[in-house]
């Protein structure tokens, strides 16, 4: 058991040294756990996982070395870290592998695996760390001569990532995938590379351990994951989980506020039992609550809002539709909203025939339909799928649906074979009536949840508007049927009257 004088003084001596490595922990721990438990257990959102586990738990290294007193404990505790930070390699090198859809180099996996299992052997012996070196910065565990050669492993490791990830990039055509390489490259590739420089000081150098700014590109990662919804954990995240997210982030940062004011004190030498809660409560009352709505406006701006007024474009268009009595007009509207708005390369407008039960395809303008545009019925998989599901659809969202693999297959061919990123299903009364298929955003970004949520209200909006149209039209054509019904009865009473007239003038005669 430590004296809490003995804490007291560490934490003030490196209190702002262990600020970096603590914000990191935090930010990694998230990504980890909301990759476990949104992502479920699939293999690239566990690899993931793991790896900010292993981000996570180097920072916590970082900062409990330079609080614990007991440098045989910090010791014991830093050995500790490692023997499971030296299997990062080879995850790190699968999960791109997995993220990529790289098969053919799994033997450079099990290579990096049987380094691992060399280096922890190693681990817990003086070869690997052998101590301590004070800094200005800090306290932080000296390399032994197995730890050079771990680097070099850690250093191509993290070199064949990032050039992996920088070609797949660069050969990818798709706006999504490329985006989700782009995140993933700049998020959790800097965030190695940043954790890798910590052999300077370990090495002996007194250079401020770049590692612990690793939460930056982290945070980075965990915008595009929450945004664009990396990782296939959902259409996209939920505002619950943002704001989650937010107050844990809030109360961690009130946390430290609180150690830097008790530290602060105790410095200075004010021992006055209602100071301290004075000084909180004031920051609270003046700081703590309108940080925590502007941070919170700000975090709508930046997760769920497109670039348009989602509530006036709603009500524009609504208003419109009550007023529209013909189909095309319905369509049209529909289309010109969807393309002015989100800007896709291309939308169109598949919509039932009830006789056939067939799809017909409208595009803006009455653009030609190419033959990509495959005709299918009501028995193919997509539409049963989304009269099941009743949300947007993408080719990813698809894949790790419980289908089988043969209407898996089938889906996301017709998809490809569409050209579209998200497939929106029109239902009316129950049914449904058609489907809105885009392309790729012209700017490269990925549909965020304000457009799933506009997509989707204006799509049903529309299904009614179009059952209306589709009423009126029968009802027109009814009326039609029953004026040309009238006027045929009419000509054929004229013409009786006309028959009876020559019938009595010939009778008169007679």
């Amino acid at each position: 058991m430590f004296g809490i004088g003995a804490i007291m003084d560490s934490l003030q001596v490196s209190y702002i040294s262990i600020i970096t490595p603590v914000l990191g922990l935090f930010v990694l721990t998230g990504l980890s756990f909301l990759a476990i438990f949104r992502g479920g257990r699939k293999p690239i959102n566990i690899l993931f996982a793991v790896i900010c586990f292993m981000g996570a738990l180097i920072n916590a290294d970082v900062a409990l070395v330079n609080v614990v007193p007991d440098k045989n404990l910090a010791i014991k505790i830093d050995r500790l870290t490692y023997m499971v930070f030296i299997f990062s390699p080879p995850v790190y090198i699968q999960f791109v592998h997995y993220f990529l859809g790289i098969s053919r180099c799994r033997w450079l996996e099990y290579l990096a695996y049987g380094f691992s299992a060399i280096f922890l052997i190693l681990t817990p012996t003086d070869l690997f760390i052998k101590g301590f070196a004070q800094f200005d910065f800090g306290i932080i565990a000296q390399a032994g001569k197995a730890f050079h050669f771990f680097t070099v492993l850690a250093s191509f490791t993290v070199c064949y990532c990032l050039y992996t990830l920088f070609m797949g990039m660069k050969k990818t055509r798709e706006n999504q995938k490329k985006n989700r390489i782009k995140y993933i490259l700049w998020g959790l590739g800097l965030s190695s590379f940043l954790i890798a420089l910590n052999i300077l000081p370990v090495s002996g150098l007194n250079v401020y351990p770049l590692g612990n700014f690793s939460f930056i590109p982290a945070i980075v990662l965990a915008f595009g994951v929450l945004k664009y919804d990396l990782l296939d954990m959902g259409a996209v995240i939920r505002r619950g989980t943002i704001y989650f997210l937010l107050t844990i982030v809030l109360t961690i940062f009130y946390v430290l506020i609180i150690g830097f004011f008790n530290t602060l004190f105790i410095r200075s030498g004010q021992t006055h039992p209602l100071l301290l809660p004075f000084v909180l409560s004031l920051f609270m009352v003046t700081l703590f609550n309108p940080i925590r709505k502007k941070v919170r406006i700000f975090i709508d701006r930046l997760f769920f809002r497109g670039k348009y007024d989602y509530q006036r474009l709603l009500k524009e268009v609504s208003a419109q539709m009550t007023t529209l009595l013909r189909i095309d007009d319905v369509t049209d509207l529909l289309l010109k909203s969807v393309d002015e708005n989100l800007r896709t390369d291309q939308v169109a407008l598949l919509i039932f025939e009830e006789k056939s039960s067939r799809l017909q395809v409208k595009q803006l303008g009455g653009a030609a339909v190419d033959s990509s545009w495959e005709e299918i019925d009501h028995q193919h998989p997509l539409v049963a799928y989304l009269e099941e599901v009743k949300r947007p659809l993408s080719a990813a969202l698809v894949k790790c649906s419980g289908l089988s693999n043969y209407e898996k297959a089938a889906i996301i061919d017709l998809i490809r074979a569409w050209k579209s990123s998200l497939v929106v299903p029109m239902h009316s009364q129950g049914r449904l009536i058609g489907i809105l298929a885009l392309g790729q955003k012209k700017s490269g970004e990925l549909f965020v949840h304000e457009d799933i949520e506009l997509l989707s209200t204006l799509a049903n909006q529309s299904a009614t508007a179009l059952d209306n149209a589709k009423m009126y039209n029968e009802l027109e054509k009814l009326n039609q049927e029953l004026e040309r019904k009238v006027e045929e009865r009419t000509s054929d009473l004229r013409q009786a009257l006309a028959e009876k007239e020559r019938t009595q003038e010939q009778l008169i005669q007679s």
